[in-house]
Formats: C-alpha cells, sequence, structure tokens
C-alpha cells in the first residue's frame, strides 16, 4: 500500500518542457556489455510522495521503466507525474498536487526467448518518447510498430469525467501503436499522455510479441487487457509476476481528490501464488463519483 501525503510541491515548468519533442526514430542498441545479468529479482519497484526529492530509477543500459502508479488531485495543467530520462539516467517526478507516483523498471536480462526460436542475438530497445496533449476531445500519437510494446511513462492535467490518457497496442507489425490523451471542452482542461515503445527480438521479422491477459496467452488481440472501475476501491488479479511484467495502458475518471489514485501491485493471490494486481481506490467514497484503470501483461518469454 501506498503512502497517502497532503503536502505541496510546486512544479518546476522548465521541467515539464525539457523532455523534448520526440522523434519517432528508432534509438540505436544497447551494447552487449551493458546486458549483464543483474540480480535474481527483475523488477525495481519506486515510489515518490509529494515534497520529496525526485528519486532516480535504473539506468536505461539497464532495463526500462513505465508509470505504474498515479494518486492525487488532478484537476490543472500543472498537475503532472511520470518519468523523466537525460542522458540514460530517469528520474520519477511529480507536480503540483499530485501527491504519489510510483515507476516499475525491468532488467533487460529479464526478458529471454523460447528455446526453439530461430532469433539467435536478439535486439533490444527503448524508444524516444511519444507525447501528446488535448483540452477538447481526443488526440493521439502514433507509437512504434505492433511488433514492439507500448507503455505509458506520464500522464497530467485536468481528469474531469472525460478525461483519458491511455495507450492503444497494435497487434500487427505494420500498423503503429498509440499514445491518446481524451478530455472535455472548456477553460482548463488538457490533459497529457506520453509513452514509450520497448522492442525486444529480430527486427523485420514481423514477430508479434506474446501477451498475458483474461483470455490467455497470445497476440495482444487475443490476450486482452485488464481493467477495473469503481467508486470506492477495487482489485483485480493479474499475470504471475514470473511469466509477464504488466503496466498500466489507461487511467481515466474524476481524479480530483488527494486520495484518488491507480496503481499497479506485486503481491500473493489467495493461492500464494505472486500476481501483479490492478488496483483503484477512490479518496472520498461518498461523492460517487468512478475511477478506471487498464492495465496489459507482456511476456518475460517470447516467440
Amino acid at each position: 500500500m501506498f503512502p497517502i501525503r497532503l503536502s505541496l510541491m510546486l512544479g518546476v515548468v522548465s521541467l515539464l518542457l525539457a523532455a523534448g519533442s520526440p522523434t519517432g526514430a528508432r534509438p540505436p542498441e544497447e551494447p552487449a556489455a551493458a546486458l549483464a545479468e543483474a540480480a535474481a529479482d527483475p523488477y525495481t519497484e519506486v515510489e515518490w510522495s509529494n515534497g520529496e526529492p525526485a528519486p532516480s530509477l535504473i539506468p536505461t543500459s539497464q532495463g526500462f521503466c513505465y508509470l505504474a502508479g498515479v494518486q492525487g488531485n488532478f484537476s490543472t495543467s500543472a498537475d503532472q507525474t511520470g518519468i523523466y530520462i537525460s542522458q540514460g539516467q530517469a528520474l520519477l517526478v511529480g507536480f503540483n498536487n499530485v501527491e504519489w507516483a510510483k515507476a516499475i523498471c525491468v532488467d533487460w536480462s529479464a526478458l529471454t526467448l523460447m528455446p526453439n526460436s530461430p532469433t539467435v542475438a536478439p535486439v533490444r530497445w527503448l524508444s524516444d518518447e511519444f507525447q501528446t496533449s488535448t483540452e477538447c476531445f481526443a488526440e493521439y500519437r502514433d507509437a512504434w510498430w505492433g511488433d514492439a510494446v507500448t507503455f505509458l511513462t506520464w500522464v497530467g492535467g485536468n481528469f474531469a469525467a472525460t478525461g483519458w490518457a491511455s495507450i492503444t497496442q497494435s497487434s500487427h507489425g505494420n500498423t503503429t501503436s498509440r499514445v491518446s490523451a481524451t478530455s472535455s471542452c472548456g477553460d482548463n482542461t488538457r490533459v497529457y499522455a506520453r509513452g514509450r515503445s520497448m522492442f525486444f527480438g529480430q527486427p523485420h521479422a514481423q514477430d508479434i510479441p506474446q501477451f498475458r491477459g483474461p483470455n490467455g496467452q497470445g497476440p495482444y488481440d487475443f490476450a486482452g487487457n485488464y481493467s477495473v472501475a469503481s467508486t470506492a476501491q477495487d482489485t483485480l488479479n493479474m499475470a504471475p509476476v514470473d511469466t509477464a511484467f504488466c503496466y498500466l495502458q489507461g487511467v481515466w475518471g474524476t481524479y480530483n481528490h488527494p486520495g484518488d489514485a491507480a496503481w499497479i501491485a506485486r503481491e500473493p493471490n489467495q493461492a500464494g501464488k505472486m500476481v501483479w494486481k490492478l488496483r483503484v481506490q477512490e479518496g472520498n467514497p461518498v461523492d460517487g463519483k468512478s475511477l478506471s484503470a487498464v492495465a496489459a501483461c507482456y511476456m518475460l518469454t517470447q516467440y
């Protein structure tokens, strides 16, 4: 469970702009020396609370990180949180009325191939950031093709009843995934969404990533995703942590209370098996508003 802090931190506008415009260009491959075996636990979970300095995440040479939890009153353009990367080093940051945030990082060494895979030397890379925003209706930004997985790295803005930051994952090697932001139309209603794509496998092979979802294991359009929505609190069991990593694919609803939250947790299920869990919590259940979150799970063993 995460701490609920009611202190405030003023965001620095220059940091919000420092991430720059994503180019969408294919990034360089990670050097082989950077892919050495890490600790037995391939996951690093990092939390930030309002009033604390931005914690460092693992370097991009060791692995990749995604946004895995948000909490706070998202009611203005200044209310933003996410992962900021500069020169290979990542930080988890939050601004204004964001009370808490969480990132999960995965070591490159956790990704493996099936024993009979024709790929001998898989390529691993993390894309530049894809970002979009809107203050009326929906806007999207094309991410990488469907042979890569795309996850949220940043959300913010005014999450009124129609506020929505999300990822649309492609299941085809010749179509792109998308990073989307949706907002109601009005004053101070801008919503922000950013994401990155991660590729593992053989370039140009048209291999489609394998996911674990409510329908079982397979391409994303078969496996599906997990979703929760509640006016109080709700929890949904997802994939085992030793077979897949699970990431936030979308958050929407009226996140307008310091205790409103959505996050992914690593906990045992009823059988004692460690699984990823998707949770939402309404900070003021008596007001009757609904919070929602969507997650997907990418298999650690591919093709």
